[in-house]
């Protein structure tokens, strides 16, 4: 018969001796069940999602112990731990950078540990949120072009999202030049004379339907 804890905790048990003379002595005997862990934990399964660009560190969600069996958690393991930690209390933070046109999706693995052993391991889910990256101009935008004639300067911008962008200027100078919104190409509308006018400035403006770089 297996002994339970939770039945009977001790046995009390009289052992008689006897003789083939008719003797015989008797003595009690009293047995005391351990309590031992015989539970293991069952946890959940979730899904959740994240934006790519949070710092490490980030808190992405917390395992749910919905029955922690006989004993305390002692700890939770996770299949993925280049990307991702998990601490005692079973709070899953992240751990680098992450970069939506790479990944879009982590699937881990992830098992609570009490005194009886592992839990059934479940699944969590990790959806990324693409973030949108603002334009960057490159090169240099303090030239010199010769007098009587129209070309100015051309602007370029770069987008990791590969959207379209679109170029304009403003303030400053920007009454004296016309420029391809497409192409970022600024030509003078009447051709400079230096005799005239030494130096023009303006600001230059390049969009990617969300964000805005001057």
């Amino acid at each position: 018969k297996k002994l339970d804890y939770e039945n009977i905790k001790e046995y009390n048990l009289t052992v008689v001796l006897g003789s083939q003379a008719g003797d015989s002595n008797e003595v009690n005997v009293i047995i005391t069940i351990i309590d031992r862990a015989d539970i293991v934990p069952t946890i959940d399964a979730f899904t959740t999602a994240i934006d790519e660009n949070v710092t490490i560190g980030t808190l992405v969600g917390q395992v749910n112990v919905s029955d922690k069996g006989d004993r305390n958690i002692t700890g939770f393991t996770l299949s993925d731990t280049a990307n991702f930690d998990i601490n005692a209390s079973g709070y899953i933070i992240t751990k680098v950078e992450y970069e939506y046109r790479n990944i879009k999706q982590y699937t881990l693995t992830v098992t609570a540990t009490n005194a009886a052993g592992n839990s059934i391991a479940k699944d969590v889910t990790i959806n990324l949120n693409s973030v949108n990256h603002t334009p960057v101009f490159e090169g240099s935008y303090d030239v010199s072009v010769d007098e009587n004639q129209l070309s100015a300067i051309d602007l370029n911008a770069t987008d990791v999202d590969n959207d379209s962008l679109e170029y304009n200027i403003s303030t400053g100078d920007s009454s004296s030049f016309d420029i391809d919104s497409s192409t970022g190409v600024v030509t003078f509308k009447v051709a400079p004379d230096y005799e005239t006018k030494t130096r023009y400035t303006f600001r230059a403006n390049v969009y990617d339907g969300l964000d805005n770089t001057t």
